[in-house]
């Protein structure tokens, strides 16, 4: 793993929890969302469907050799999973944007958050993991208790642009026909979302502040999300909130 994957930004908004691991992404973890995510009204996925969904994609894999995962979001900071190395990487196609509903981890049945996810059009800078073949099947069954406990994503190869050449990513793509898709919603409802919501893994700022952080700390500057960040800072401010 990379030091700068090891390491929080230095400026990085505290968090309630401390960093989860790969060993906390268990099926006991997904049921206690399940509870919360039945009072939104969604329903986790079965074991059984994610493991389908997860030999599906692989079957669909259009390289073989070591796996390569694009982190967009916590992923890049915090894989929680065993990796050989992490580099800057960019896709194409699709773009980086808060719009899946999130009642559970950064968000609750009462006071729903906004994730980031993959919307079509643009491009899109983040990092990429490298999983050593032999531990591709342990990694991606993590990766999908990590990722896929709604089904609210699509998983997508698209191929990444890293220094030297390119190489095929798995990553995780808006499903925009899901229920937790909210993509419709306009920037001042999302602003809202990000301010107050929080859950067991965190606060919903927290999340977009570490992004921003990571980010620049690959010397990137995202000007959505630091707009966004300044707007959450300010809606907190006006209420008499902490940052």
């Amino acid at each position: 793993m990379s030091a700068f994957i090891a390491a929080s930004p230095a400026n990085a908004a505290p968090v309630l929890p401390a960093p989860l691991k790969r060993e906390d992404f268990t099926e006991e973890r997904i049921q206690r969302f399940a509870r919360l995510a039945a009072q939104a009204g969604f329903r986790v996925t079965t074991e059984a469907e994610r493991d389908a969904s997860l030999a599906k994609a692989l079957a669909r894999r259009p390289d073989s050799g070591d796996l390569w995962v694009f982190g967009y979001g916590s992923l890049m900071w915090n894989p929680a999973l065993l990796v050989e190395e992490s580099r800057p990487a960019k896709i194409f196609g699709y773009r980086r944007r808060f719009c899946l509903d999130q009642c559970y981890g950064r968000g609750s049945p009462e006071v729903r958050g906004a994730m980031l996810g993959l919307d079509r059009g643009g491009a899109t800078r983040g990092v990429a993991h490298r999983i050593a073949a032999e531990n591709i099947a342990s990694e991606t069954k993590i990766l999908w208790r990590r990722e896929m406990p709604s089904g609210a994503y699509i998983p997508t190869w698209s191929r990444a642009a890293l220094d030297g050449g390119r190489v095929w990513v798995l990553t995780f793509v808006n499903d925009t026909a899901h229920g937790r898709y909210i993509g419709a919603l306009d920037e001042d409802a999302i602003v809202a979302r990000i301010a107050l919501a929080e859950g067991q893994s965190g606060t919903n700022r927290a999340y977009l502040y570490d992004t921003v952080d990571c980010l620049q700390a690959l010397g990137i500057a995202d000007k959505g999300l630091i707009h966004l960040a300044r707007r959450v800072r300010a809606y907190r401010a006006a209420r008499n909130l902490a940052p």
